[in-house]
């Protein structure tokens, strides 16, 4: 009689299917993250995405967009300011103890030069001059603002310059 040995009961059996499982685990976790760089992984539940410009205007020339920034869900602008800029604000108790922004960048305000806060509307294809502070402003996932340091002739923001040179401008965004 011969003594054959199942096959189930030798070690390099178990050994052998092992190294399979291991093979195959890998190849599914390498093919999930190719697919996930090719595709572009999807924000979590808790963040949006915005973008913004900062025009430094007079202060030295350039412009600098912030573009597709995840940021998380119940944040207001200045909080995503402080974020993309080296910001410099002041808090102003008479207005509901928001900020007042001195500086982005080392662009500070100056004489008649100061920084104007703008929202791009979407429906109108313009630029519309913020009509609440940075911090009232509570971010949605596709918004657009900017940052626009000018010296306005005028408190009236219907005189300032957009953030985009040529760009479009109305009063206030179409709802």
């Amino acid at each position: 009689m011969t003594n054959t040995t199942s096959l189930s009961r030798n070690p390099l059996f178990y050994l052998g299917l092992a190294a399979i499982i291991v093979i195959v685990i890998t190849a599914q976790v390498g093919a999930f993250f190719q697919l996930q760089n090719l595709f572009g992984a999807a924000p979590a539940q808790n963040h949006l995405t915005v973008s913004t410009l900062i025009n430094y205007g007079y202060g030295n020339g350039t412009s600098r967009w912030h573009n597709r920034t995840d940021v998380p869900s119940g944040w207001s602008f200045f909080q995503l300011t402080t974020t993309i800029a080296r910001t410099e604000a002041s808090s102003t108790p008479s207005v509901s103890s928001q900020h007042y922004i001195i500086g982005l960048d080392g662009v500070k305000s100056s004489g008649l030069y100061y920084w104007t806060l703008w929202i791009f509307c979407q429906k109108d294809t313009a630029w519309a001059a913020s009509p609440v502070g940075a911090d009232l402003i509570k971010l949605k996932t596709g918004d657009i603002l900017a940052w626009n340091y000018q010296a306005p002739t005028s408190i009236n923001a219907a005189s300032w310059d957009p953030p985009v040179p040529g760009a479009g401008k109305v009063a206030m965004c179409t709802t």
